[in-house]
């Protein structure tokens, strides 16, 4: 049976989640939406606010989860972190951090690779 886009997008970021959880990170929300597009997941840790993009990979075919993350999508992630921060006026004083989470699905289990600071946006 095949398993579709969406369910495994829902449980990447379930993985993602709980990784997150035991490594000390609050989850602030899931799924943000504006009109540039979706953060999978917003979570805070300290006094930093990351903004998290999670990739699932059952196998190597689509190259390593940083690979993905094109200058396009690096900006519009810029600019939807700047949506929430406007409807979420809390967190302007924390530091802005853009991460990505790839996980890897294999033989052996499931791995992590958690890229903090994945990239910084020139404006």
């Amino acid at each position: 049976m095949k398993v579709s886009t969406q369910t495994k997008g829902r449980l990447g970021e379930n993985l993602a989640i709980r990784f997150l959880n035991l490594h000390g990170f609050k989850i602030c929300d899931r799924n943000f939406r504006s009109r540039y597009g979706e953060i999978d997941i917003i979570a805070q840790k300290n006094e930093s606010i990351y903004f998290v993009e999670v990739k699932y990979r059952q196998d190597q075919s689509f190259g390593q989860a940083i690979e993905s993350i094109h200058h396009i999508k690096q900006r519009k992630l810029f600019k939807m972190s700047w949506v929430y921060l406007y409807q979420n006026p809390y967190y302007l004083g924390y530091c802005k951090r853009f991460a990505v989470l790839g996980i890897q699905k294999g033989a052996t289990g499931i791995s992590y690779d958690f890229i903090d600071n994945a990239f910084e946006v020139a404006i």
